[in-house]
């Protein structure tokens, strides 16, 4: 049965990412299977770069390119987002897109059991607006998506097109009825720090956002305003501290890079490292994440703080190798720039929150 699995789990991988991550793939699993965990078993070494405290920390090929592939495009800037979702926009829509919105929602609904058939829902950070189209599909009476900054749908002309043909192609949705999703949906720029819209919602979503929100105090608050009584809001992230925290651009190339050295040094990494991406990189770290930066029980006491009741709470590691030097020493190192952090806040980096409003 294991057997029938893996290969299963193979063929998915190779049908829906291509041949080159089928390949990674196979790599990736007989290195872990056959010669332990470890990073090196994973990626080749390519040097080595002295910690400010005196460790010799070992950098590793294609470590954040397997972790955040789309990092490739930092020295492009916005014309190469552009480029790229122009080229690969049907691709991106099904497999980023839709396939990420229909693993939440099956979470959400399998897992955390709530319906979404006849409410009205809020799906905060909505980006390419896949949720809002599937939500729609899936009975909700009406979704409205916002969003800070909705330029990634002008980067791709028919991308309500593809969502369409998605729909159809991938969920078998009846091609006369595509036109009633269409009524079901609002998508509009709006910043929740601030928002704009008056309405009141059954359900607010987000998914990969929390951590964006720069004011996450001041965003929750609005979300509860939102929010009717007896309402749930679910809220999937990945947490800046974690190791994927740093996302495509903050990512360096040893395990939590940007959380174990300050920003001066980040900035001399990237320089002697990564000058191409250096700016970009720089205006990220600055712009793109919570300030000031949160931990996970700071989080749940902004939470509880608003009354707010936890209704289910996750927290999941997703790399499967272990750390390249002993978890106190990295723990050590973190601690001189963000001194409240713990080992649980590195090794989380995919948290769900389910709240409820009293």
């Amino acid at each position: 049965m294991k057997m029938f699995e893996k290969l299963k789990s193979a063929k998915t991988i190779l049908k829906e990412r291509g041949l080159s991550n089928f390949v990674s793939f196979i790599r990736q699993r007989l290195a872990r299977d056959l010669a332990g965990n470890k990073l090196s078993n994973y990626f080749p070494i390519m040097g080595f770069y002295q910690h400010p405290d005196g460790e010799m920390i070992t950098l590793y090929a294609c470590y954040r390119d397997y972790l955040k592939p789309v990092h490739f495009l930092a020295h492009t800037h916005e014309e190469g987002y552009q480029l790229y979702l122009r080229g690969n926009g049907e691709k991106y829509v099904v497999h980023a897109g839709l396939n990420g919105a229909m693993q939440f929602l099956s979470f959400v609904t399998n897992d955390l059991h709530i319906d979404v058939h006849g409410k009205k829902i809020l799906d905060v950070g909505c980006g390419d607006g896949a949720l809002v189209y599937l939500l729609a599909a899936k009975g909700a009476d009406e979704v409205h998506g916002i969003d800070a900054d909705l330029s990634v749908q002008s980067y791709h002309l028919q991308y309500r097109e593809l969502f369409k043909k998605a729909l159809i192609q991938f969920l078998q949705f009846p091609e006369e009825k595509v036109g009633e999703i269409e009524k079901k949906i609002k998508i509009f720029q709006d910043d929740i720090q601030s928002p704009q819209i008056n309405d009141r919602f059954d359900i607010i979503f987000s998914n990969s956002v929390l951590e964006h929100i720069r004011d996450l105090k001041t965003g929750l608050r609005a979300m509860r305003e939102l929010l009717n009584t007896g309402g749930i809001m679910v809220h999937k992230f990945n947490p800046f501290y974690s190791e994927t925290g740093g996302h495509e651009f903050c990512i360096l190339d040893f395990p939590w890079g940007h959380v174990r050295l300050s920003l001066d040094e980040i900035a001399h990494y990237l320089e002697t490292y990564r000058a191409w991406e250096k700016d970009k990189a720089l205006e990220v770290f600055d712009r793109s994440f919570n300030q000031p930066k949160l931990t996970l029980q700071e989080i749940d006491e902004i939470a509880q703080n608003l009354d707010l009741k936890c209704l289910f709470a996750s927290e999941k590691r997703t790399c499967r190798w272990k750390p390249d030097s002993p978890p106190s020493h990295i723990l050590s190192q973190c601690r001189r720039t963000y001194p409240n952090i713990t080992w649980r806040d590195l090794m989380s980096d995919s948290v769900t929150r389910a709240f409820l409003k009293l």
